[in-house]
């Protein structure tokens, strides 16, 4: 049964407490940007406050890594189904089928250099891209791959529609940046303040910046919201232009686990190249129920 409050106030400042409390590893809890806290208003009609409980989500996705089902469930190449009606069974009998063409595991660990059967550490794309299905779905399957080819705008196109977003909805953005040779996600959930990003991202570690882990970021930098003046000075013709420290700084700020300059290495940087974005509004109930039904293939 969902609480009654008397005024927004009361129920605000205990549920902002609640996540104090349980999250108090967070550098910055007040600005979780997710979950929804449905506030039951006496007189009033029913209103989502994004703001509460956002860490949860992550932590979802991160438990979901963590779990040998739930890795294999999140990280895979099938696109053109939805991400919640993938099938464990069906997915090691793919992989059953490869191992028997490379004539056995041991062949297959020579040849390959890993072993299909242990979890996944997704490199970027694979990460991204995912990530960006398991936000987007609703009625119907998403396949990022062609989303991105057949919807993208550029860089400097997306710094001017962050301006114009409608601040009610929340909006995914499935970065390919061309020059870093990287791709990411962007979320930017729905606010009643100045407009933020989150960025969700894992790196092979063979470009610009160092190898990253996703449940590595998502622990420690993905809770952390981004200026969105930042994200377009970044994404637009506008980085350029920077002094040569300035790219660093911004690049390890943004990208860099532990925003070290020393990390990044401009060099590697095809600065002529293009970033293109595909951006989605997301539903964030759409969102929170794919997470909970694949966490129900776990068992």
């Amino acid at each position: 049964m969902m609480r009654e409050y008397s005024n927004e106030d009361d129920c605000i400042e205990e549920k902002t407490n609640l996540v104090k409390s349980e999250n108090v590893e967070a550098d910055n809890y007040l600005e979780m940007d997710y979950l929804t806290c449905l506030v039951n208003l006496n007189g009033m009609p029913e209103k989502k406050y994004h703001g509460l409980n956002y860490i949860k989500l992550i932590n979802d996705i991160i438990k979901l890594h963590n779990d040998p089902k739930g890795n294999k469930l999140l990280w895979n190449d099938n696109w053109q189904d939805k991400i919640i009606d993938r099938d464990l069974e069906s997915i090691f009998k793919i992989i059953d089928e490869m191992v028997s063409a490379f004539g056995g595991l041991e062949s297959y660990k020579d040849m390959v250099g890993e072993n299909p059967y242990d979890p996944t550490e997704p490199v970027c794309g694979y990460s991204a891209q995912n990530i960006f299905k398991l936000m987007t779905e609703g009625e119907h399957a998403v396949d990022p791959v062609k989303m991105a080819q057949t919807g993208k705008i550029n860089g400097n196109e997306f710094a001017e529609k962050l301006e114009q977003l409608n601040n009610s909805n929340n909006y995914v953005a499935l970065i390919n940046d061309h020059r870093l040779g990287h791709m990411f996600l962007i979320d930017i959930p729905s606010t009643n303040r100045e407009r933020v990003g989150y960025i969700y991202q894992s790196d092979l570690g063979d470009g610009a910046l160092p190898a990253l882990k996703i449940a590595d970021w998502l622990k420690f930098r993905g809770k952390e919201s981004i200026n969105a003046n930042k994200l377009k000075k970044f994404l637009s013709h506008e980085f350029i232009m920077l002094p040569e420290n300035e790219q660093k700084e911004l690049i390890a700020e943004l990208l860099d686990l532990n925003k070290d300059i020393s990390n990044v290495k401009l060099g590697e940087i095809k600065k002529d190249k293009a970033v293109d974005v595909c951006l989605r509004e997301y539903d964030l109930n759409d969102f929170i129920s794919n997470i909970e039904k694949l966490k129900t293939k776990l068992a």
